[in-house]
């Protein structure tokens, strides 16, 4: 009785060394399965990398990420702006590296590109969404040069009332630097307005 306890205890002992062993071996192939594919892994970036044809989708992929876009609600509200004009803002928009419509964010996108996204079919009617767009200041073009995309700086409102504002804010650092100029638009009733 005691004796086949022990073998029992023995062959128990067996099966769990054989299991162990399978496991490790497992791990072995793993591990070197692991290995090989770093390897293969290194030899394809490195073919990769060599490859112009994927450097220039690469460096177009960092030029254009795909990131969100936004539209100015007073642009939404505008009824003389056509529909496929704002699609074109909020196209450039999504182009801009800099999102903060306050910061005046700037696009630099090719017309295939703005045709392509937004379905249209020649280069005249591109060019007309982006001259209602410009005639009212919600965007500026620039040109950048010959065989370049133009440049597009995107306002959050139209271009006479953001020169407005700017003007008035000049307007008022004068005013908060100038101790003389305070003092006399200062009324003359002790300070109290009314």
């Amino acid at each position: 009785m005691i004796n086949e306890k022990i073998k029992a205890i023995a062959q128990g002992v067996a099966k769990h060394q054989k299991l162990v062993s399978k496991v490790d071996d497992v791990r072995i192939e793993t591990a070197q399965a692991k290995l090989e594919a770093r390897n293969n892994r290194a030899g394809v970036e490195e073919y990769i990398s060599s490859n112009t044809a994927f450097q220039l989708a690469m460096r177009q992929l960092s030029r254009y990420p795909k990131t969100f876009a936004q539209i100015p609600e007073a642009l939404i509200k505008d009824h003389i702006i056509s529909r496929d004009a704002k699609s074109v803002y909020i196209l450039l928009h999504s182009y801009a590296p800099n999102k903060r419509l306050t910061d005046l964010p700037k696009a630099q996108v090719p017309l295939r590109i703005i045709k392509m996204h937004l379905g249209i079919a020649n280069d005249e009617t591109a060019r007309n969404y982006i001259r209602e767009l410009k005639v009212p200041g919600w965007i500026e073009v620039t040109r950048t040069g010959c065989m370049q995309p133009n440049t597009y700086t995107l306002y959050p409102m139209s271009r006479k009332e953001w020169d407005d504002i700017v003007r008035m804010k000049s307007i008022h650092l004068r005013i908060q630097k100038d101790k003389g100029l305070q003092k006399r638009l200062m009324p003359r009733n002790g300070g109290k307005r009314f």
